[in-house]
């Protein structure tokens, strides 16, 4: 399996914990990989695991049998690097942003449909979506916005200069909050590589 835009590891890591596979896990930020394979090795996994630094559309030929691409870009970027990454007849995870209910039309986002059609277009099939309801956003943010706002107020303490720039970050998670329960809100698509 391959995870481009790995972060700090937590998926690769649960994937490779979970399954038992053999997780490839790349992304640019090198203090992230460092961390992945921190974690990789506290979770007894560190020997199913590679985690390189790296960006996501220079990634070598090797196809893979599963990619998970997760916040790392647009659907219509997603698609191709996700394409010519997996095996056909393998499977890929993307997420974005979609545009939902009455304001759909007017939001500069696109819709579920949109990105499944954009999916079936390429050759492949979408064998699962979600679009997380209102709830389901504000339950989940709610518990990330707590944790940031423990983290920050532990930061300010330690450095109180940072106080203003820490309140702006917090402030701009709400905002961000407010708006993927709103008309725009998160998705992702389990699809499956057309064999051509």
């Amino acid at each position: 399996m391959l995870d481009l835009g790995c972060g700090k590891g937590a998926v690769a890591v649960e994937i490779a914990r979970a399954i038992g596979c053999f997780v490839t896990g790349v992304d640019a930020f090198e203090p992230f990989v460092m961390s992945c394979r921190g974690l990789a090795a506290v979770k007894g996994v560190g020997s199913r695991c590679d985690f390189r630094v790296g960006l996501a559309e220079r990634v070598g030929s090797t196809r893979y049998d599963a990619v998970v691409l997760l916040n790392l870009f647009p659907y219509e970027r997603a698609i191709p690097i996700a394409r010519r990454l997996t095996k056909p007849g393998g499977y890929y995870l993307l997420d974005d942003a979609v545009a939902v209910g009455a304001g759909a039309k007017e939001a500069s986002f696109p819709t579920a449909r949109d990105v499944a059609e954009a999916i079936e277009f390429a050759g492949d099939r979408v064998a699962r979506f979600k679009v997380w309801t209102k709830p389901e956003v504000q339950r989940r943010e709610r518990a990330n916005y707590e944790l940031l706002r423990r983290n920050a107020a532990e930061l300010a303490r330690a450095s109180p200069k940072d106080g203003s720039l820490l309140s702006e970050c917090l402030r701009r998670q709400r905002a961000g909050i407010a708006e993927l329960s709103g008309v725009i809100r998160p998705a992702c698509w389990l699809v499956r590589r057309g064999k051509a």
